[in-house]
């Protein structure tokens, strides 16, 4: 089954890598105040240096757009080199700060920056495109069942009577999407805890 959102999502960050503006803007429009507050929330001292960061993101985003990769989320690198910049950033001020004037405060950002649970933060901006390709990997009644299951709603019993099995099968295709799904996406189950 195609989903053409995935494709409308390609074909957007397509145009971005070949230097259509007008879809540049459109997602800088949409990202903004989203990179604003990642930022804010670590560079705390200053509202300048956080919309410095902000923009040099930008300006590198769109300098390495060729470098991107058309099946990966966008959003993802862009928060990617946000926390590259925020890091840098926090490294050169811990030089300068002393515990009465922050370090602490630059210490904990710097950690929380580099922990592993950051990443899986970012990396969970990529979660969809991880799921679309699990839907690709799984294949015939164990497919078709998943998604009239969970994309259409429908129950056990009217998917069973559709595809014209029992409703032991249809469990069995069930369970066989799920564990395929859990397999794949097992590194951001943590994330999806604190996201949901």
């Amino acid at each position: 089954m195609h989903r053409p959102q995935t494709e409308e999502k390609l074909n957007f960050t397509l145009s971005i890598i070949e230097g259509n503006m007008h879809s540049f803007e459109v997602f800088y429009r949409a990202e903004y105040n989203n990179l604003r507050y990642f930022v804010s929330s670590f560079i705390t001292h200053s509202n300048q240096q956080a919309e410095d960061i902000v923009q040099e993101t930008f300006l590198s985003f769109w300098a390495n757009r060729r470098m991107l990769d058309p099946a990966r989320n966008i959003r993802a690198y862009l928060y990617t080199i946000a926390k590259n910049k925020t890091i840098n950033a926090l490294k050169f001020q811990s030089r300068f700060a002393t515990i009465t004037t922050g370090l602490m405060e630059v210490n904990f950002g710097l950690k929380t920056l580099e922990s592993a649970d950051m990443i899986s933060r970012i990396d969970a901006l990529d979660m969809e495109r991880i799921i679309n390709k699990t839907y690709d990997i799984l294949k015939g009644p164990v497919r078709e069942s998943f998604i009239l299951s969970r994309k259409y709603g429908m129950s056990y019993q009217e998917i069973a009577q559709r595809m014209g099995v029992s409703e032991k099968s249809i469990e069995r295709y069930i369970s066989i999407a799920l564990k395929t799904f859990r397999q794949k996406l097992s590194r951001y189950l943590s994330v999806l805890l604190l996201i949901f």
